[in-house]
């Protein structure tokens, strides 16, 4: 049960990065505002901040080498 829930965590953290590369070369945004549930839009928010920041860590850790 444990390997499930950490292989479907790994896998929408990685599609959330995917949309963050998305968002950084073609320049999409996502329009979250227009989700009128306040806490919806606020785990929104935070999965898409999560796939920026493994972006982000993945780029410079890449650079390193």
């Amino acid at each position: 049960l444990m390997s499930r829930i950490l292989h479907l965590s790994i896998d929408a953290i990685l599609v959330s990065a995917i949309l963050a590369g998305a968002k950084r070369s073609a320049h999409l945004t996502y329009n979250t505002q227009s989700i009128e549930n306040t806490t919806l839009r606020s785990v929104v928010d935070n999965y898409l901040w999560a796939g920026e920041q493994v972006l982000d860590f993945s780029i410079t850790q890449l650079l390193k080498f």
